[in-house]
């Protein structure tokens, strides 16, 4: 079986009963992420990290469909590797995970600096803004999201 197909089912098991703001499944919005992920990769990731997409596509979307269930699911990184994942994947999404105390300026700023995984952590993150994004009013929120998106999308570190 596949690491996506392997992540789209221990996500949904893991996020069972959770709900978006909207009532629907919580599910649906990391299936989103995925599919963004998944199909529009070309515009996420930046231009001299296309060449090395194929290599890491797998991990990348399986990481999307995961990128939730260390903050709301009490899911570990270790948790992830035990399951079977790749530790492409695990680092991924516990990269994508806001730690303890963390604020979100800094949070996005660790994502944005990465580390050997940078191409997918961004391409994940920015598919989530993206779908978080598409069914929120204006307002501080949006404007939040917004910000995030521009500075993972618009700066590469040095």
């Amino acid at each position: 079986m596949s690491e996506i197909l392997r992540a789209a089912m221990y996500a949904e098991q893991k996020h069972a009963g959770q709900k978006r703001k909207d009532g629907k499944p919580y599910f649906t919005h990391v299936e989103a992420v995925a599919n963004i992920v998944n199909m529009d990769w070309f515009m996420l990731i930046p231009q001299e990290s296309r060449l090395v997409w194929n290599e890491c596509k797998d991990q990348v979307v399986a990481a999307a469909y995961l990128h939730d269930v260390i903050e709301d699911c009490g899911v570990t990184k270790q948790d992830l590797i035990d399951a079977g994942f790749s530790v492409m994947t695990a680092e991924i999404v516990d990269a994508l995970s806001k730690k303890p105390g963390e604020n979100y300026f800094d949070f996005i700023m660790r994502i944005h600096n990465g580390g050997p995984f940078r191409t997918g952590m961004v391409a994940v993150k920015l598919a989530d803004l993206q779908h978080n994004m598409s069914d929120l009013n204006e307002g501080s929120l949006k404007d939040k999201y917004r910000l995030a998106h521009y500075i993972l999308s618009c700066f590469n570190p040095k």
